[in-house]
């Protein structure tokens, strides 16, 4: 990958990537050391917003079910 650093701490999780066409909608593929930092999985659900013309992308916490 061109222009990526080894992420080493959460906080310099910054890589460059790319808005893609995904049928009618965009899409932006997030690198794996992203994702990583980030605590972030296949299947995960998150909430997308926008701050200060910014897009924050947070994972949200799984559900807990008390013990039964």
């Amino acid at each position: 990958m061109e222009n990526c650093t080894r992420l080493d701490r959460k906080e310099e999780a910054a890589l460059k990537t790319i808005i893609e066409k995904d049928g009618k909608d965009l899409a932006v593929t997030l690198p794996q050391e992203v994702l990583d930092a980030a605590g972030i999985k296949i299947g995960d659900e998150i909430d997308v917003s926008v701050k200060d013309g910014r897009i924050v992308i947070i994972r949200k916490e799984p559900p807990v079910h008390p013990a039964v």
